[in-house]
């Protein structure tokens, strides 16, 4: 329960970050034209980042067929004739994204690379030594979504909290429109 506390803690006062600088204000993007990813129009100066993504107008995801996980003895097993979701993050429209935007946000153990942008002048990112990011779920009663990930988010090499941990530190944390001031008050 402590770890719980804490956990939820951590998730509500990191939630409150704002990568963008956009306003808590309700957002209005029914009334955005639509604007293609990748497009001259799609740009940050001229159209709200909480209705287009902003700094990577592509959402790249990854998809394994993986066969084993290095970790069946403890019950993390794969689906059963089906895909496995890696990641999703956003893309600059020619293959390059940025990474570990907010480390207000950074609840990776792991953190590969660990600097922000994967080079040696880059930020460092600290290791996240908290809880599993799986306790943030449970006090909301999200277990049907955790059951969910367990089974269809599934790591290969390591426990799927550290996997889940750091696809949403490293990208999850750099999508405009993941901003949490963009859901309004």
């Amino acid at each position: 329960m402590k770890y719980q506390i804490v956990a939820v803690t951590a998730f509500i006062a990191s939630a409150t970050a704002s990568l963008y600088g956009e306003s808590d204000l309700n957002h209005t993007c029914i009334l955005q034209p639509d604007y293609l990813s990748c497009s001259k129009q799609a740009n940050p100066t001229t159209v709200d980042s909480c209705c287009v993504e902003t700094y990577g107008g592509l959402v790249l995801q990854t998809q394994y067929w993986d066969i084993n996980t290095g970790y069946e003895a403890e019950g993390q097993l794969l689906p059963a004739y089906s895909w496995t979701i890696h990641g999703l993050w956003p893309d600059f429209c020619n293959g390059s994204y940025t990474q570990y935007c907010d480390l207000g946000r950074q609840f990776d153990p792991h953190p590969s690379p660990n600097t922000t942008n994967g080079k040696r002048n880059g930020t460092a990112v600290p290791a996240y030594t908290g809880p599993g990011i799986s306790t943030f779920l449970a006090p909301f009663g999200k277990l049907d979504l955790l059951a969910y990930m367990n089974s269809y988010w599934v790591s290969q090499g390591s426990p799927n909290s550290d996997f889940w941990a750091h696809e949403f530190s490293k990208h999850a944390t750099c999508f405009s429109t993941f901003d949490v001031p963009c859901y309004g008050p």
